[in-house]
């Protein structure tokens, strides 16, 4: 057509096409003849992110229903980005019939009453309750979890079969051994975060205690953390058959949860994205070790593990675990329960009985071992259960000794040889 005095813009109009479209047709006509007629690709001739690898990563992450475009994204940041995942993950909903998500409903924003402006203003605390698992005992299992509001960092958590205001003091203790006190602690109206105890640890400890209004868990920034352990970890707890694979995948979520990008940090100009990265390791008020010790006197006690895997503990030697010698453990006292954790991990449990005066152990009963990760990776040479294996043991009474007094020795002096009695 171009050869028989059509003009560019006839033959756009007779092609309905555009006219850049024959202008490039025909540049490629003169520069290469038949062969630059076709149409050429126009991806980019690098190396393709989307690999086979990266679309099977995808896919194993969509084993989980709850993931969502932003989060199997976060997970394979530094390959693909999210309209890539978005892609991946609707042709393979496709070809593997994968569930999708539901969209939540629409929610009007509300200011947070609890934002804070630096870093330790604000802890919140929850407990969330784990229903969905397949453990021999079907009740519920808790997460205990304390959280740093500035930065959305998950500082001590513990996955607990209890939740008692001893297991709440427990992950408590933990997260200011490590990171200071805050200034103000955030609940909701639970007995755990009231008790008498907890009540005059932040007392001792200036610890401001605020509570959200009721029937306003939005109030509370650990309602959305909980939001993303559904989708991060709820699909792993789902399948845990033992208490290990439980607290692993525990484990798993909050490692995750710390070191992905977190979507309220998306917009930081610092390039710090996740949790952990904007924390960068600051502390709060530190609180010398005996102030706490303290504040803990009555229910908390703190033990170095020997090589057996046993602590010592008023006259008795309580086994905790054989993976961590030389660790230091946490030993727990209360309501006629001793509990020795590690790191907020419950590592055993037993039933005592104390004397009189509440100052000695009389009596150890009901000894519980518990499957941890933190299992020595030295298999036993037979398997014990925990009526056989000896978890609890008195240790000798100390012998009382005597001080040595001076003792005289009257000795006759022999006479030297050659000598006699009057020499």
């Amino acid at each position: 057509m171009s050869i028989e005095g059509w003009s560019i813009t006839s033959i756009a109009q007779y092609m309905q096409t555009s006219r850049p479209t024959i202008y490039a047709t025909l540049q490629r006509w003169t520069e290469e003849g038949v062969r630059g007629l076709e149409e050429k690709s126009r991806a980019r001739k690098g190396p393709r992110k989307v690999t086979l690898k990266v679309r099977n990563e995808i896919r194993k992450l969509q084993e989980n229903p709850l993931l969502g475009e932003y989060r199997v994204h976060t997970a394979l940041l530094r390959e693909v980005s999210p309209a890539t995942c978005g892609r991946i993950m609707a042709a393979n909903r496709q070809l593997y019939g994968i569930e999708k998500k539901p969209k939540p409903a629409p929610r009007t924003k509300q200011e947070m009453p609890f934002r804070a402006s630096h870093r330790h203003e604000y802890w919140s605390a929850d407990i969330r309750y784990i229903e969905e698992h397949l453990l021999p005992d079907p009740r519920p299992v808790y997460v205990i979890t304390i959280f740093e509001n500035f930065s959305r960092s998950v500082l001590s958590s513990a996955i607990s079969a209890s939740q008692t205001q001893w297991d709440y003091l427990a992950v408590l203790a933990s997260a200011i051994r490590r990171y200071g006190a805050p200034e103000a602690i955030v609940t909701d109206g639970g007995g755990q975060f009231y008790s008498t105890v907890a009540l005059q640890l932040y007392d001792m400890l200036g610890i401001r205690k605020e509570r959200i209004d009721p029937g306003e868990p939005w109030m509370n920034y650990a309602e959305t953390l909980f939001s993303i352990q559904r989708r991060l970890g709820d699909h792993a707890f789902s399948n845990a058959r033992t208490w290990t694979e439980i607290q692993q995948a525990h484990q798993t979520w909050w490692r995750n949860y710390n070191s992905e990008h977190h979507y309220a940090h998306r917009e930081r100009q610092d390039g710090r994205h996740s949790p952990e990265a904007v924390l960068r390791g600051v502390l709060g008020r530190t609180i010398p070790e005996d102030v706490l010790s303290r504040a803990l006197y009555a229910t908390h006690f703190t033990r170095q593990i020997d090589k057996y895997g046993y602590v010592k503990f008023k006259h008795w030697k309580f086994f905790g675990e054989n993976g961590l010698a030389g660790e230091e453990m946490s030993v727990w006292v209360y309501e006629d329960t001793l509990k020795v954790e590690h790191q907020a991990t419950t590592l055993s449990l037993y039933s005592i009985r104390l004397s009189p005066d509440q100052q000695q152990i009389a009596e150890v009963k009901n000894a519980h071992r518990l499957e941890t990760h933190f299992r020595s990776p030295q298999l036993d040479l037979w398997q014990l259960s925990d009526t056989e294996w000896l978890l609890a043991l008195r240790r000798p009474e100390p012998v009382v000794r005597k001080k040595p007094g001076n003792i005289v020795l009257l000795a006759r002096q022999l006479p030297l040889p050659g000598f006699g009695e009057t020499g």
